[in-house]
């Protein structure tokens, strides 16, 4: 189980802050996909600098094991969101718009980053619920 729990903690926390440090740094499609998918205008730009600083900062403290079962518990919830977004877009419900999770570091096919995101919400019910 340690092992595990090793392995979980070492993937959440590198794609969160690789995520997060991409968004910040080459932005790329992500400001769109924010635009398309965030109803409100007024939150468009706290949402584009917002979310990579918090990504960036839970996969730091993810990798640091600091307030461990709160931000474990908080990275189960932003990637569960990720996931439903994904799946409603795959769905119809939403527009399919290239995702940005790397900014333009690293543009992923849509199946592929459902994956990554399917992979992170199973290792963050790992961490978030250990014993």
């Amino acid at each position: 189980m340690r092992l595990l729990v090793l392995c979980a903690r070492c993937v959440v926390g590198v794609v969160f802050a690789l995520s997060g440090l991409a968004k910040l740094w080459v932005p790329g499609s992500f400001p769109v996909a924010v635009s398309r998918l965030v109803p409100v205008a007024a939150f468009h730009p706290v949402v584009v600098v917002g979310l990579p600083l918090f990504e960036l900062a839970v996969g730091f403290l993810v990798l640091a094991g600091a307030w461990r079962l709160r931000v474990s518990r908080a990275v189960f919830g932003l990637a569960a969101c990720f996931v439903v977004v994904r799946l409603a877009a795959f769905a119809g419900l939403l527009d399919r718009v290239p995702c940005g999770c790397f900014g333009s570091v690293l543009e992923l096919e849509e199946r592929v980053g459902l994956a990554l995101d399917l992979l992170v919400l199973a290792f963050s019910a790992v961490l978030a619920w250990q014993p």
